[in-house]
């Protein structure tokens, strides 16, 4: 049981109205707004100040690489996703013939950049989910000898439903394939590891709690001597060595990765975000998480919706989603009595974090009544 008044006193927004669209934007903990103004303070200290940042970046790497199973120097921190996406793309030396193998219930990301490669000959393979459910036999079916990397969420941003990893990266290892995993909509809510793929990729400012401006890109020792399309001075062991004028030595780990200074805000408040989710404890926080997907699932379904959820509670995370042609003007109608989910692409999309009490369901579910007429 995650206390009230902790609640009360991180997120006072919570209390204020039912706030069900953390898959969007996590909400931010008032400690997160203190440790901007720590940035603010280190900062406002010039060169001063960076000392702190640094000692801040040290310890968030190591805390995120022992949250990951990993060590600290397989974890780089990026701009977004999206940025660390096209970081393993580029690395790749890809061959006319190859393919790529990701999902219709993948965020967007995942599909335009593996398209971007088509002038270079490299097949994009996509499949489709099956009423919501990643169809994990069409996966292997996809996967073949030419097959150079799949990309997959954990968690689907457009269904919920959350893959098995283990099984995918057997069928991605046994074809001699690389896997990518987009870990932005568990990472925060359910266990991440790095352990099954050989790049992950995750937000932070959604179940993480942070804000934006940093990114995780995690790298396996599978690909450790995979080098960057680019090169950024943070990407050097010694930027200033005597020969940097006729050649260079990049990092022998993740940070090869990084091109130029972190987002230190980000990292300032991921770092205080995540000591809120460990010191609440995941098995509390996921708990939480599973009892208000389950009340949301039950509720909706006794209003005659069918959901895109899995029934099997194991495959579910923080995300129920609907289909309907009058997604934007539910949501619209929800906002205006403070309730609010996203809205778009044909669906509704609900999703509580620890934050969200049993009462807030109950709302959201009298209120989706009252707005559907039902």
């Amino acid at each position: 049981m995650i206390p009230a008044d902790r609640i009360a006193a991180e997120f006072p927004f919570a209390r204020e109205v039912v706030y069900l669209n953390t898959a969007a934007e996590g909400l931010l903990p008032r400690s997160g707004r203190d440790a901007l103004l720590r940035y603010a303070d280190d900062k406002a200290r010039g060169d001063q100040g960076r000392p702190a940042m640094y000692a801040t970046e040290a310890r968030l790497r190591s805390q995120v690489g022992g949250l990951l199973g990993a060590r600290a120097d397989q974890v780089a921190f990026v701009p977004s996703t999206a940025r660390g996406i096209d970081a393993v793309l580029g690395a790749i030396a890809w061959r006319p013939g190859d393919n790529v193998v990701t999902g219709d219930a993948e965020f967007p990301t995942s599909i335009t950049g593996p398209l971007r490669l088509a002038d270079r000959g490299v097949e994009t393979r996509v499949v489709h989910a099956v009423g919501g459910q990643f169809d994990h036999g069409a996966l292997e079916r996809h996967v073949d000898a030419r097959t150079r990397l799949v990309i997959v969420s954990q968690v689907s941003f457009r269904t919920g439903f959350r893959v098995d990893l283990a099984r995918i990266g057997a069928v991605v290892r046994d074809r001699g394939a690389l896997l990518l995993v987009d870990a932005t909509q568990a990472f925060g809510v359910v266990p991440v590891s790095l352990a099954p793929a050989d790049f992950l990729v995750a937000s932070t400012f959604k179940w993480a709690l942070a804000v934006h401006g940093a990114a995780l890109l995690a790298i396996a020792d599978t690909v450790r001597d995979i080098e960057p399309a680019f090169v950024g001075w943070r990407g050097i062991s010694d930027l200033f060595e005597p020969i940097h004028h006729e050649r260079y030595t990049l990092w022998p780990d993740a940070r090869r990765f990084e091109e130029g200074m972190p987002g230190f805000g980000a990292l300032y408040t991921l770092d205080t975000s995540l000591g809120v989710l460990a010191d609440l404890g995941p098995d509390t926080v996921g708990a939480t998480v599973a009892a208000r997907v389950a009340a949301v699932i039950a509720g909706l379904e006794r209003l005659g919706i069918e959901t895109l959820a899995s029934p099997e509670p194991s495959e579910r995370a923080g995300i129920v989603a609907f289909e309907t042609g009058q997604a934007p003007e539910i949501a619209a109608q929800l906002s205006r009595g403070g309730v609010y989910v996203w809205g778009r692409d044909g669906r509704v999309r609900i999703s509580p974090h620890f934050y969200t009490s049993a009462a807030d369901i109950d709302t959201l579910l009298e209120r989706l009544a009252a707005v559907l007429g039902r």
